[in-house]
């Protein structure tokens, strides 16, 4: 009798110290890849994004987080004062796409669990601006970690980007 008490007070001590204790962190993994494609005389981006839950619980893309796909342009002399100085572009003031990641019928609350990956494709017009040199593609995410059914406050944003040459522009 006493061993069996001891075992329940035992089990449940440790089953709650594994529940309250239980490593559950965000973690997203993003990869994005981008080629320049010519369709009938226009030029535009083939880019294909992937957002990986890789932490240990699930993450929910909430109404008012960001999950977007930005597209920028450096121009010549830009481009030029940055290889010279050895510093990054200034890409902000040349901002000319974003797209969701979600289209507007698709249903956001679905979480994305553990090791499952969500895959998108774009097709982006670039516009036909001589100086253009080259194009940032950027993926920004934002998630909010599910804990044991609570959805907790949206994590710092992740993000990653490529550096597309514009075609008439490479050497």
């Amino acid at each position: 009798m006493v061993t069996t008490a001891a075992l329940l007070v035992g089990g449940t001590v440790g089953w709650r110290r594994y529940l309250r204790g239980r490593g559950f962190h965000a973690k997203c993994e993003l990869e994005v890849s981008a080629s320049n494609v010519s369709i009938d005389d226009s030029q535009a981006l083939l880019v294909f994004t992937t957002v990986t839950n890789a932490g240990t619980c699930r993450l929910v893309f909430k109404v008012g987080t960001t999950q977007e796909l930005q597209v920028c342009a450096s121009f010549d002399s830009t481009w030029s004062d940055a290889e010279l100085s050895q510093t990054e572009p200034n890409w902000d003031a040349a901002l000319f796409h974003i797209a969701d990641l979600f289209s507007e019928d698709e249903d956001r609350g679905d979480p994305l669990e553990p090791g499952q990956r969500l895959v998108r494709c774009f097709l982006i017009p670039v516009p036909p601006d001589p100086h253009a040199v080259a194009l940032r593609v950027r993926l920004v995410v934002e998630a909010c970690p599910m804990k044991v059914n609570k959805v907790e406050v949206p994590h710092d944003p992740w993000s990653t980007e490529v550096i597309v040459m514009r075609e008439s522009k490479r050497g």
